[in-house]
């Protein structure tokens, strides 16, 4: 299935075990992700009458299908458990690379469960997954955990944290990443603490694969965005910006570039749309119609 990681995380915080679970197709189609998946999730998993405070609580963060795709401003996740603020269902989003990140990584969403004994951060670096000691980490802002984390497993991991507040369980805490984004809503970052949960680090170096990226592409710029006297509905070769034989964020880019510059248009592969003599083996109008 295009345009997911690919597995869920299964954190067990009070045995120090995770699982790494397949993401069922049949439950994506229906919930897509995000929210409406982390609803799923969580409903079955909750007892009911439970203290959100208490390791019976289950603590959801799930991407969206369009997260790590070219799509403008899809970078969101979503974090969500039973509400210490209010009781009930809560969720939160915030956007920035964290994300995407995750979804580079392979994963879709992670589940905490339980609580951990001590403080701890999960780190995940594509396949590589685990959980560690957090000690150092206490007391520190969202800046200083940030800074700790990059330092010590890489300047290109992104992290998602709580400060002071999450750790001592204020029942409006956030949970931030990327430094200074925030899951601000529903008190999302005391669950974390209350699961001695400090920090969530990831480093991916996968890449999403888009089902149609001509059709997005065309849902994104429409018939007029590129310099085409054809209609662009069906034109594989248009799309191909850089002309390197494929469709993908680079053509994007460039699009994007096209779309908002103010100066003269990029040079070539931008002229009339045509028959394009080159040997990626793309040809217009070689596509079938999006319509």
């Amino acid at each position: 299935m295009k345009g997911i990681g690919g597995y869920n995380l299964w954190i067990d915080l009070t045995k120090g075990e995770i699982e790494k679970r397949p993401v069922e197709e049949e439950t994506v189609r229906e919930y897509l992700l995000g929210a409406g998946y982390l609803s799923r999730v969580l409903y079955d998993s909750i007892p009911v009458g439970i203290d959100p405070l208490s390791p019976k609580n289950v603590l959801g963060i799930a991407t969206g299908l369009l997260t790590g795709s070219m799509f403008p401003q899809a970078s969101r996740h979503v974090v969500a458990a039973l509400s210490p603020l209010t009781d009930v269902w809560g969720e939160s989003h915030a956007a920035g690379f964290w994300g995407a990140e995750l979804k580079f990584a392979g994963y879709d969403a992670i589940i905490f469960t339980g609580a951990s004994s001590d403080p701890v951060y999960l780190h995940i670096q594509n396949d590589a997954v685990e959980l560690l000691d957090a000690s150092d980490l206490l007391g520190t802002t969202v800046f200083e955990t940030d800074d700790w984390i990059r330092e010590k497993h890489s300047r290109r991991a992104r992290v998602l944290s709580i400060g002071q507040a999450g750790e001592n369980k204020v029942r409006f805490a956030a949970v931030m990443n990327d430094r200074d984004r925030a899951s601000a809503r529903s008190g999302l970052g005391a669950v974390m603490g209350s699961k001695r949960l400090k920090a969530i680090s990831v480093r991916g170096s996968g890449k999403l694969e888009v089902a149609d990226p001509v059709c997005m592409l065309i849902y994104l710029f429409g018939d007029k965005a590129l310099p085409c006297k054809y209609s662009f509905r069906g034109c594989l070769d248009a799309a191909d910006a850089n002309d390197d034989g494929s469709i993908d964020i680079c053509d994007a880019i460039r699009m994007f570039r096209y779309l908002f510059y103010t100066g003269p248009l990029p040079r070539p592969p931008f002229p009339e749309c045509g028959y394009d003599d080159t040997e990626d083996g793309l040809r217009c109008f070689s596509y079938r119609s999006c319509e």
